[in-house]
């Protein structure tokens, strides 16, 4: 269908590619009921898990590798719910075989590989679409509105709040959003940006931007668990976005202070608006859709339909990413050393890998405690600091350091005597050899 010429009246037919936590809440429900779509197929890389998600969603069919859904001739658009990591190869991959695109937030990992995405698009003559839901919600489109009216002024300040507690163990998984090779970064990547758009949106572009990110609970976390953003718009006014995933309070804010009034939205979500201007305070209510991506679905068929570019398209994603670079420009490096310069760092991360996906699925119980366990030994002799890893039981590590002999158990935020700067956070180990100084950060999987 994408290289035929547009109809109002043909159905989009979608494949979904990641059959995760946001695809089976509501990407797989809006794929198949908004107007004008269809969901035809799916893929994941456990074919049984892909058969049954397709079973429960009604597609036709379930891929194990999602290039054969890309082959699927009867797929006419995908919608990548994949870690950020995978957006950008396998975006350019389904443009390069006539699949329009509407890709999970972030757009990408940086701006080379959004700017990958949109000329991949633009070349292959598909529309390309990213998912920031919110610029759909009833409550925004009613702040454009009073925005354009000019009911509470020029705008001069305005300020995001999104606080999400987020702590899951390292083998939850959506774990791969702690992981910044994954994601790209912490809460200010994950949903920080949905915030950046919104404002983008009703405040236009932005001239400059500063970040200020920090473990503030979560200090061995490979992201930033806190992030604070300055942003200043060519239009003059000023705008902050705080996010986190350390307070225990949530929040989900939107405030904008004018020249003559405010309009300030306590809950983003819910879509309760309150205005204040010289005439006094009213309040209304702009509650979103039952479903949050079923209005961006929509508008993406119908521009696919209509030939139009999608609301929310490849450029917005873009510029979102341009925002997100410049905050992250100077933040710390991840705990254990910068991430995927050396070559014993990028051994450790693979074997792991392997031990994680290996020991809890693929190899026979009796065979899963001394393959993972090998691996550990492995990365961990690799990077300088030579011990035994396990994980006892849910929360508990046993440890053997070998040129001590030490060995102990931990529990989830005891420090570990005798390994120099360590300490156990459910998820990896902080080791110093005791003859090196070379720091490892080994991320392991359950062996029980």
């Amino acid at each position: 269908m994408s290289t035929s010429a547009p109809s109002p009246e043909r159905t989009v037919r979608w494949g979904l590619v990641g059959c995760g936590d946001i695809a089976e809440r509501r990407v797989a429900a809006a794929l198949g009921q908004s107007r004008g779509s269809e969901l035809v197929a799916v893929a994941r890389a456990r074919a049984e898990l892909a058969a049954d998600f397709a079973a429960r969603h009604g597609a036709r069919r379930g891929h194990a590798d999602w290039r054969d859904l890309l082959r699927d001739d009867e797929v006419d658009a995908v919608y990548l719910a994949t870690p950020v990591r995978w957006h950008a190869e396998q975006a350019v991959a389904a443009a390069e075989a006539g699949k329009h695109v509407l890709c999970e937030k972030p757009m990408a990992l940086d701006v080379a590989e959004c700017e990958r995405m949109v000329s991949a698009a633009r070349s292959h003559g598909v529309r390309l679409g990213v998912a920031y839901y919110r610029h759909h919600y009833p409550v925004v489109a009613r702040l454009r509105e009073l925005l354009a009216s000019g009911e509470i002024g020029d705008p001069v300040l305005a300020q995001a709040l999104a606080f999400e507690p987020f702590d899951l163990p390292h083998d939850h998984p959506r774990a791969w959003l702690l992981r910044r090779s994954q994601a790209g970064g912490g809460p200010m990547a994950d949903f920080g940006c949905h915030r950046i758009e919104v404002l983008l949106d009703l405040l236009g572009p932005c001239e400059e931007a500063r970040g200020s990110s920090a473990n503030v609970r979560f200090r061995e976390r490979e992201v930033e668990d806190t992030c604070v953003a300055q942003l200043r718009f060519r239009r003059g006014p000023l705008a902050t976005v705080a996010v986190t995933h350390a307070a225990q309070v949530p929040r989900d804010t939107l405030e904008i202070f004018g020249t003559r009034g405010s309009a300030q939205v306590p809950v983003l979500n819910q879509g309760v608006l309150r205005v204040t201007t010289g005439a006094g305070e009213r309040e209304e209510r702009h509650p979103p859709h039952a479903n949050l991506h079923q209005p961006l679905v929509e508008d993406f068929v119908a521009a696919v339909r209509e030939g139009r570019e999608p609301a929310v398209n490849g450029e917005v994603g873009l510029e979102v990413t341009r925002v997100l670079a410049s905050l992250y420009r100077e933040r710390p490096e991840p705990a254990g050393g910068e991430e995927g310069t050396a070559p014993v760092r990028q051994i450790l991360n693979g074997l792991l890998d392997l031990g994680r996906r290996l020991a809890p699925w693929r190899l026979p119980r009796a065979w899963r405690r001394p393959v993972a366990g090998a691996l550990i030994v492995l990365a961990a002799a690799a990077a300088g600091g030579f011990a035994y890893i396990e994980l006892v039981e849910k929360g508990f590590l046993r440890y053997n350091k070998w040129d001590r002999r030490v060995r102990g158990t931990l529990r989830v935020g005891d420090p570990a005597p005798d390994l120099e700067l360590a300490r156990y956070d459910g998820s990896r180990i902080r080791l110093s050899s005791v003859w090196e100084t070379k720091p490892a950060v080994l991320v392991f999987g359950s062996c029980t």
